[in-house]
């Protein structure tokens, strides 16, 4: 299954990807790690490295140069540009993941944009795709790509502006599994990242509702031996949150 985290800028989107390559945040006071963890799909972008990025854990970070060589040789699997603005300069931003062969008996997270989902969803089925929705509110995205460095006013309303129309409700929602609200990464997020981890289980297996008993056995078999509190929390998150599964 390839987890698809979608989402506006700042919203955490990366952060939670690391997490579920882990199968757990490194906060988690329970210290038990979910069976189901992710390989990460790891994009390739021209734009500047923020301070709290490493390169080839976030992104492959490269020039531009070297992007358009990657797509003049047929490299790239997708790819995208964005026309920013740099201190007022204007620039181009490009980003894309390479091609490559996926197991789909693994499971993959991926962080993409609308577009980019659909051609994953295209190439390897809607069946095999979970797509996660990743909001928080304006204040705290704002917050947190103040802390990221590198932060631009007018590119950040730029960008702002960008997602009020790339990820508008009615393109988001033809392909969504979930919606995620992220209130912030702290071991309280622990519950609602296992819900994204059981979200893509149950689609994999081909179950779109199951009751709370249901539930508890599908989280005793792969998050290994939770605590009853963290189980029934996690039963309450995910039948409130995982909606029908929808196709293009």
């Amino acid at each position: 299954m390839i987890v698809i985290l979608l989402g506006g800028s700042a919203c955490g989107k990366n952060v939670i990807a690391k997490c579920l390559v882990r199968g757990a945040i490194a906060q988690n006071p329970y210290e038990k790690v979910p069976t189901e963890s992710c390989s990460r799909l790891i994009g390739i972008t021209t734009r500047p490295k923020r301070l709290s990025e490493q390169d080839g854990v976030d992104y492959n970070f490269v020039s531009k140069e070297q992007f358009l060589q990657l797509i003049y040789n047929d490299k790239l699997f997708e790819y995208r540009k964005y026309n920013v603005l740099v201190d007022g300069t204007p620039d181009v931003w490009y980003y894309g993941f390479p091609k490559t062969e996926l197991d789909l008996t693994r499971n993959y997270v991926v962080v993409a944009d609308v577009d980019g989902a659909k051609r994953f969803i295209s190439r390897y089925g809607a069946e095999n795709c979970y797509v996660v929705f990743v909001s928080m509110s304006d204040g705290e995205r704002e917050y947190r790509a103040k802390n990221q460095g590198l932060f631009d006013k007018s590119e950040w309303d730029r960008r702002n502006s960008d997602d009020i129309v790339k990820l508008s409700s009615k393109k988001v929602l033809p392909i969504c599994d979930q919606y995620y609200c992220n209130n912030g990464m702290d071991y309280r997020n622990y519950i609602d990242i296992s819900s994204i981890i059981i979200g893509m289980i149950a689609k994999r297996d081909g179950i779109k509702y199951m009751s709370m008993n249901e539930t508890m056995d599908l989280i005793r078999n792969h998050l290994d031996l939770l605590p009853l509190d963290v189980i029934s929390g996690l039963c309450e998150t995910w039948n409130k949150r995982v909606s029908p599964h929808k196709k293009i």
